[in-house]
């Protein structure tokens, strides 16, 4: 059955701009006809694959991200239906990228990873990535929260206030009349 709002939805995504408020309008009127996610899910997918400018997909990837966030906070179907068609959608954006598109793109897979945005066989279904590398800094990915992370932020952070306190030893002369070893005691 064809969906009535197809060509309405069509025209939106056609208009879609870059703005955040353009993405997060379109966002809200694909979660109001909730009821009909898969045909929207569809069409989006259908517009994704046509984009022949690497930055017009990174715009429809954006609105599906914006789509199935909020849904997963709401409790909506849209995130199901959008995220089983990312899948076929982000591999082709992925290869047809730019080097900055592919940076974003990454970007937001990664953000996907870290919050759960998608099961996991999607996730990881969504797009091979050949570019991308583990970074061996504590604020990037598990490593944050695992044990080796925070003990690494323990010594820097000892470090950092080792050194605060050397600063100020240096800087408080001994002949410095305002520093406590030195007043004179009646």
């Amino acid at each position: 059955m064809p969906w009535s709002k197809e060509k309405d939805f069509r025209e939106k995504l056609s208009k879609l701009s870059e703005s955040q408020q353009s993405i997060q309008t379109l966002s809200h009127w694909v979660a109001f006809h909730k009821a009909n996610a898969a045909h929207a899910a569809n069409v989006w997918a259908d517009e994704a694959q046509r984009a022949a400018d690497p930055h017009r997909q990174l715009l429809l990837v954006y609105l599906a991200n914006d789509v199935m966030q909020n849904s997963r906070r709401k409790g909506t179907p849209c995130a199901d239906a959008f995220a089983s068609q990312m899948a076929t959608v982000l591999p082709a954006a992925h290869a047809a990228a730019t080097p900055t598109v592919r940076a974003k793109l990454e970007r937001l897979l990664s953000i996907w990873e870290e919050r759960a945005v998608m099961p996991a066989p999607q996730a990881a279904g969504t797009c091979a990535r050949p570019h991308r590398r583990r970074h061996a800094e504590p604020w990037y990915g598990s490593y944050r929260h695992s044990r080796e992370g925070r003990e690494w932020r323990a010594r820097l952070r000892g470090a950092v206030e080792a050194l605060a306190s050397q600063q100020n030893d240096q800087r408080t002369a001994p002949w410095d009349v305002s520093s406590s070893q030195n007043k004179a005691v009646y």
